[in-house]
């Protein structure tokens, strides 16, 4: 008997820990494909996707170590180090983007679009047993890190998810209740 929508959604947790088991390229993409039913503004499927598997993971990592090496100010320096530490401990690693627009409502809905997608797929991967870590942060605009991932100047990074088998699952954390953000309006 398969899980219910809603018990994926509450039992699916953040990992930050991965082991070696590997992921087929396949199954990504599967789950990629199914992920892209999410809902999107006149179909535009905003979404672009780099994927760095097998290889190519341990070429982001590597070049990402060099970059390191190439940021003046020491702070940026370690985070990006640890950063390209942490890239190669998943089996994939997929920066998702979204097109820029100078249209604010377009801009909006699209990334609304792609975070649905993203959802999507995060849901998808735990059904699986692939835990995944949505990373954004100062790594997502970093100008290296977007030349080593072939982004473009009219795309933003909207995350790189990393993906990987896991052998512990951590605790939920709790959440607020909903009745504490709702303003209910009944007439």
């Amino acid at each position: 008997m398969s899980a219910s929508i809603r018990d994926v959604i509450r039992e699916r947790r953040t990992i930050r820990t991965f082991n070696n088991d590997p992921i087929e390229k396949e199954a990504i993409i599967q789950l990629l494909d199914d992920a892209s039913w999410a809902p999107n503004h006149k179909l535009r499927q905003p979404w672009r996707l780099v994927m760095f598997y097998g290889k190519g993971n341990e070429s982001l990592s590597e070049q990402m170590k060099n970059l390191s090496k190439q940021v003046s100010d020491e702070g940026a320096a370690k985070k990006i180090g640890k950063m390209a530490e942490k890239l190669s401990q998943s089996q994939a690693n997929i920066i998702i983007t979204v097109p820029k627009d100078e249209n604010e409502m377009k801009q909006e809905e699209d990334f609304s679009a792609v975070s649905a997608f993203i959802q999507n797929f995060l849901l998808l991967a735990w059904e699986q047993e692939i835990g995944v870590l949505w990373k954004t942060g100062k790594l997502i605009h970093q100008p290296g890190f977007r030349k080593i991932a072939g982004i473009k100047e009219d795309e933003a990074i909207v995350g790189v998810l990393m993906l990987g088998k896991f052998d512990d699952v951590p605790a939920p954390k709790p959440r607020e209740a909903i009745i504490e953000k709702l303003t209910l309006i009944e007439a």
